[in-house]
């Protein structure tokens, strides 16, 4: 994948796209605003030989060789014109050889209203899990009794990468193993340094080996959620889960589900969740709760973090959470059934940051 930085061609892009003669360009930046140097008494449309031109000012920077392909890109638009991918999006998508043609199959795949199923960020992190458009038909035209689609595009590519079928991802098994619910963030593909996109942890090789793992020995029932209240309707379920994973980008007192422009509370579970209390009352009265991300049992005992919090509101269920920064392979399960496991630190793996609590209802946090 290609940094964003500054090369000998400009590119700008949105819901029009136009070329012109006018405009003086020199520089400028990422968070939307113009610097002095580019005169846009044009405006809305910037013009300048060589680049894209938009209502909303947003240049990038790429090579000359692949003004072709950004071109293509570049006009692929929603139904309300503006553009499907953002900078990074876009150079992030033609890094890993993203087509024009694969986006426009996803781009048309639209709910009952005609909107989109498939963002641009969405078809970005689908091509880079390998992600098929037969695939993604196969969930897409599942509807409700209402004609709802169940799935959408950010579901996909954690449901792709772990192999889930139509099948298994709208039932659930019933055998003799335990139960367990496997909760995954929508969103696992963030910009970091200049726009670069990495691929999501949730779905690397050690992610995949753990998960096949569980598989044999529980009856997993996985569920890709964008908001709280999509992972509360799994705790409604009539199983009694006995292990219940949440997955997601975290930190000491949140965990992310999903990832927008605007900050929305909705789309991760933090500390300030009071009605998950009652939502956990669910899970078997033995289940462990395992918190399969960054330092949410960051400070321990005394802390305000996410896991003594959800210990509380779990009521004598185990929690399990790292310390520190986790890192995929640095999990190391000592006991599938009930599960526990012992998480390291990313430089030796050999220092202990597992986090392990139960808060008792008489006496308090125990571990």
């Amino acid at each position: 994948m290609h940094p964003l930085h500054k090369l000998a061609s400009a590119f700008a892009f949105g819901a029009a796209l136009t070329y012109g003669a006018s405009a003086v360009y020199k520089d400028t930046n990422r968070d939307g605003h113009v610097p002095a140097d580019v005169r846009v008494e044009d405006a809305p449309l910037i013009v300048l030989e060589e680049l894209f031109v938009t209502v909303d000012p947003y240049f990038c920077y790429r090579d000359e060789f692949s003004i072709g392909r950004i071109k293509d890109l570049a006009a692929l638009t929603y139904t309300n014109r503006k553009p499907a991918f953002t900078c990074e999006e876009l150079f992030a998508y033609d890094g890993i050889g993203g087509s024009a043609e694969f986006a426009k199959e996803l781009l048309s795949m639209k709910d009952p209203a005609g909107d989109h199923l498939f963002l641009g960020q969405d078809i970005f992190a689908y091509k880079e899990a390998g992600g098929t458009v037969e695939y993604a038909k196969k969930f897409l035209s599942v509807t409700d009794s209402e004609g709802k689609n169940i799935f959408t595009g950010a579901q996909l590519t954690q449901l792709y990468s772990l192999n889930i079928s139509v099948q298994e991802a709208l039932t659930s098994k019933d055998t003799a193993k335990p139960d367990a619910l496997f909760i995954y963030p929508a969103s696992d593909n963030n910009p970091g340094l200049y726009g670069r996109y990495v691929s999501g942890v949730f779905r690397d090789a050690n992610s995949i080996k753990f998960f096949n793992e569980m598989k044999k020995a529980y009856d997993l029932k996985v569920e890709v959620v964008s908001e709280e209240n999509q992972f509360y309707a799994q705790l409604l379920s009539q199983t009694e889960f006995e292990y219940l994973l949440l997955a997601g980008h975290g930190r000491a007192d949140s965990l992310d589900l999903s990832v927008r422009r605007e900050e929305d509370e909705k789309l991760k579970i933090d500390i300030y969740d009071y009605e998950l209390e009652n939502y956990l009352q669910n899970l078997a009265p033995n289940a462990v709760i395992f918190l399969y991300s960054c330092s949410t049992g960051e400070g321990g005992d005394n802390a305000v973090n996410l896991a003594n919090t959800l210990a509380k509101w779990a009521h004598g269920r185990k929690v399990i959470a790292p310390k520190e920064p986790l890192y995929t392979n640095r999990v190391a399960v000592n006991s599938f059934y009930p599960f526990d496991a012992a998480l390291t630190d990313h430089e030796t793996g050999k220092r202990d940051i597992t986090y392990t609590v139960l808060f008792d209802q008489k006496s308090g946090l125990t571990d």
